[in-house]
């Protein structure tokens, strides 16, 4: 038999348990991974005026956002939003080929959301992750398992 001060709690999350630079590292490849994703999903049913994209978008940044400020308190937060906001705002600048993924258009013939989708998403994500900042801090806590 193995001490129990020894043993590993294990009623938190894969990624809680970890050390900080490996949580920071988590955090990094989660808010790039879900902002690149989250970008090029949130046009779909723009051309219809249907919102589908977006709503997904939000949620997955959101979802992302929620696990950063769990795992990583303020400061992981921070490393979640600063991440996806640059990788955003690069992609919103043509990066990596030039080609502009999140565009403005400015004709009248095109629906309403094809035409905001992309002012939308880029200030929305920014806005959603502040908005998330100010929640209280008990939102973020993953209550422990209570063991038998």
């Amino acid at each position: 038999m193995s001490n129990p001060q020894q043993q590993q709690d294990t009623s938190q999350p894969w990624s809680h348990r970890r050390s900080a630079p490996v949580r920071t590292l988590i955090t990094v490849f989660s808010a790039l991974g879900s902002a690149l994703v989250a970008t090029f999903s949130s046009r779909i049913g723009a051309a219809h005026n249907m919102p589908v994209g977006l709503v997904i978008a939000f949620a997955l940044l959101g979802m992302s956002a929620w696990c950063a400020r769990s795992r990583g308190g303020i400061t992981g937060f921070a490393v979640h939003m600063l991440c996806s906001t640059l990788l955003i705002y690069l992609i919103a600048q043509g990066w990596p080929n030039g080609d502009a993924v999140i565009v403005g258009f400015h004709d009248s013939t095109l629906p309403w959301l094809s035409l905001y989708c992309g002012v939308i998403w880029l200030y929305g994500s920014i806005l959603l992750q502040v908005i998330m900042l100010f929640l209280p801090a008990r939102w973020f806590v993953i209550p422990g398992r209570k063991r038998q």
